[in-house]
């Protein structure tokens, strides 16, 4: 976790993914993007969260095939 609060529908970063998963009880919408040459993961309302390069690099390489 970070210090951050995620207070938008969406992240203010310019370029993200975005992530959603649909479970029985309820579904679920993440961001990952990169600020300051850091990875985050944001969950609107819920937090910001640290990701990593290896994340990252499989969102390239799954989207961008």
């Amino acid at each position: 976790p970070t210090r951050k609060w995620s207070v938008h529908d969406s992240p203010v970063a310019e370029n993200y993914y975005i992530i959603e998963l649909d479970t029985h009880e309820r579904e679920y919408r993440y961001f990952v993007y990169v600020e300051n040459s850091l990875v985050y993961i944001e969950r609107p309302y819920d937090g910001i969260y640290r990701g990593n390069q290896q994340l990252l690099d499989f969102l390239d390489a799954f989207f961008n095939d």
